[in-house]
C-alpha cells in the first residue's frame, strides 16, 4: 500500500482531486489515486499531505491544479477508434445534419473529452474525404475540448506516433499525414475548421461556446471516470445544448442507457446513437443499417486483402528465450518475418467484430496452447472490449512464454502506466533493451506493419512522459 494512503490528510487530498476533475473513477482506486498525488509532491518538493493540500486550495496555486490535472487525466485514444460510430456518423448522422441545416449551411461538431485530438480530427478527415461536395460554402466548425491543456497542446500540433494509427488503413495514413521522422503530422488541409480549448465538464458551461450550439456532441470514453449523479447531469446539460433533431455520441458501454430517456435511442448494429426529438417515437428519415467501412475513400482505390472467416494457425516451434539486453549478438538479427497468423483476428477487432474475434483467438489456442502471440492478441481483445485486468493477465503470459515479444511489453507498459509508474517504466525499458539486437527495420510481431525503429520511438515517447512528470 502507498504510505501516502495512511497519511491523514489523505481523505482531503482525495475529495480536491475528484472535485477539481469530477473522475470519481479514483473513488475506489486509492494506489493509483495516492501515486499521482506522490509524483505531484515529489516535484514540488513536498512530504506532508496537509502542507500539499493547503497548496492546492491556497492563493496562486492554480499552476500546480492544473499540473495535478494533467497527472490524473493521462489518457490514451487513437484515431478511428470504435469503427462502427464512425460508420454511423458518415451513413446516418451527417447526412440528416447536412439535410436539417441546408437553410443555415451551418455545422457544428463538439469532441467533449478529446485528449490528444485524434476523435475531432478523425471527424475532420470524414468530413473532407466523405462530404466536400455537401460542405463545399458551408460554414463548418468542429470543438475539441478537454480539462487536459497537455493533451490540447498535442492535438494542436497534430503529431502523433505510429501507434495512433493502429485502426486506419495506411492509405488513409499516408494521404491524410505527412511522415516526420518517426511521426506523423496531420495535413493542413484537415485541419481547417478545428480548434482546441480547455473547458471543464464539470465547473463551466455546457456547450462552451453560447454564440454556438452544437448539432453533434462525441463523448466518448468520459462518463466512466463519473459518478452516476454526475452522469444524469452531463447526460440532462447535452440534451439541452443539443438542437431538435441534434445528435449525441457516447462510449459503447460506459453508461447506463437510462441516462439518455430524455433522447430518441437508434439502434444500429454494434452500436446505439441518441437523437433530441420531442417525438420519441419518430423514426429516422434515412436507414439504419450502416456500411461496415466507415474509413474516407481513398485517392486511389486500395485493393482490400479479404479476411478469412475461419484463419488458420500453422504450428511452429516455441521461440527460444530472446538473450539479456547487457549480452547483445555480435549482429543485428531482423524480427522474424514468418507469416502473420493474428491479422485477421486485429482487423476483427479494429473493426469491433468482438465474436468472431473472440472464437478466433479461442480457436489459436486451442490449435497452438503455448503460442505467445495467441496470448497477446487474446490480450488486445481484452483491451479493446475494455477490461484491462484480464488483457495485463494475458500480455503476462505471453511474455511467460516469449520474454522477448516486443509489443506485449509495449502494452502493458502503457496499461500500467496510470497505476504502476515503476512497472511501466520496467517494461519500457526492458523493451528498448530487448530491440538493440534487432534491425532497425524489422517488423515487430504481433502488430503488423510497425518496424522496431517506429516501436521504439513509441517507447521513447512513453518513457519521457513518465519521466518529465516526477
Amino acid at each position: 500500500m502507498d504510505p501516502l494512503i495512511a497519511d491523514p490528510a489523505f481523505p482531503t487530498l482525495k475529495a480536491l482531486a475528484i472535485d477539481l476533475t469530477g473522475m470519481a473513477y479514483y473513488a475506489e482506486k486509492d494506489d493509483a489515486l495516492a501515486a499521482a498525488l506522490g509524483r505531484r509532491m515529489a516535484a514540488r518538493g513536498v512530504a506532508r499531505g496537509d502542507v500539499y493540500a493547503a497548496m492546492l486550495e491556497g492563493g496562486g496555486s492554480a499552476e500546480e491544479r492544473e499540473a495535478l490535472v494533467v497527472e490524473l487525466t493521462i489518457g490514451e485514444t487513437y484515431f478511428f477508434r470504435y469503427q462502427a460510430q464512425w460508420s454511423a456518423l458518415t451513413e446516418l448522422v451527417l447526412p440528416d445534419l447536412f439535410a436539417r441545416n441546408r437553410p443555415l449551411r451551418r455545422l457544428s461538431l463538439w469532441s467533449a473529452g478529446c485528449s490528444i485530438g485524434a476523435e475531432p480530427y478523425t471527424a475532420a478527415i470524414l468530413l473532407r474525404d466523405r462530404f466536400a461536395r455537401e460542405a463545399e460554402g458551408w460554414d463548418v466548425r468542429i470543438l475539441g475540448t478537454d480539462i487536459n491543456r497537455t493533451s490540447l497542446a498535442t492535438a494542436r500540433a497534430a503529431r502523433y506516433t505510429p501507434w495512433a494509427f493502429r485502426a486506419t488503413p495506411d492509405a488513409v495514413r499516408d494521404r491524410c499525414f505527412a511522415a516526420d521522422g518517426h511521426l506523423w503530422e496531420l495535413r493542413p488541409e484537415y485541419r481547417k475548421g478545428v480548434v482546441f480549448e480547455p473547458h471543464n465538464l464539470i465547473r463551466d458551461p455546457i456547450p462552451p461556446d453560447r454564440e454556438r450550439q452544437p448539432d453533434l456532441i462525441l463523448c466518448r470514453n468520459v462518463f466512466i471516470y463519473f459518478d452516476a449523479a454526475t452522469n444524469r447531469r452531463l447526460a440532462e446539460a447535452f440534451h439541452d445544448a443539443l438542437p431538435e433533431g441534434g445528435w449525441l455520441l457516447v462510449g459503447h458501454a460506459e453508461a447506463n442507457a437510462a441516462l439518455f430517456e430524455r433522447f430518441r435511442s437508434v439502434m444500429l448494429p454494434d452500436s446505439t446513437i441518441y437523437q433530441k426529438s420531442s417525438d420519441p417515437d419518430e423514426r429516422p428519415r434515412r436507414r439504419t443499417t450502416v456500411a461496415p467501412a466507415p474509413h474516407p475513400v481513398p485517392a486511389r482505390p486500395v485493393p482490400a486483402r479479404p479476411a478469412p472467416a475461419h484463419p488458420t494457425f500453422p504450428r511452429r516451434p516455441l521461440p527460444h528465450p530472446a538473450p539479456p539486453a547487457a549480452i547483445p549478438k555480435p549482429a543485428a538479427e531482423p524480427v522474424t518475418a514468418a507469416p502473420d497468423p493474428g491479422a485477421d483476428i486485429r482487423a476483427m477487432i479494429a473493426h469491433e467484430a468482438w465474436q468472431a474475434a473472440t472464437a478466433a483467438c479461442l480457436r489459436w489456442l486451442e490449435a497452438e496452447p503455448l503460442d505467445p502471440l495467441a496470448y497477446l492478441h487474446l490480450g488486445l481483445l481484452f483491451e479493446q472490449r475494455g477490461n484491462p485486468a484480464r488483457a495485463v493477465g494475458a500480455y503476462r503470459r505471453a511474455l511467460y512464454l516469449e520474454r522477448g515479444l516486443l509489443f506485449a511489453h509495449y502494452q502493458l507498459g502503457c496499461l500500467l502506466r496510470p497505476r504502476d509508474r515503476r512497472a511501466a517504466l520496467r517494461h519500457f525499458h526492458t523493451l528498448l533493451g530487448l530491440s538493440a539486437v534487432h534491425a532497425p527495420d524489422g517488423t515487430v510481431a504481433g502488430i503488423g506493419g510497425m518496424t522496431v525503429a517506429d516501436l521504439r520511438q513509441a517507447t521513447r515517447t512513453q518513457i519521457a512522459a513518465l519521466e518529465t512528470t516526477p
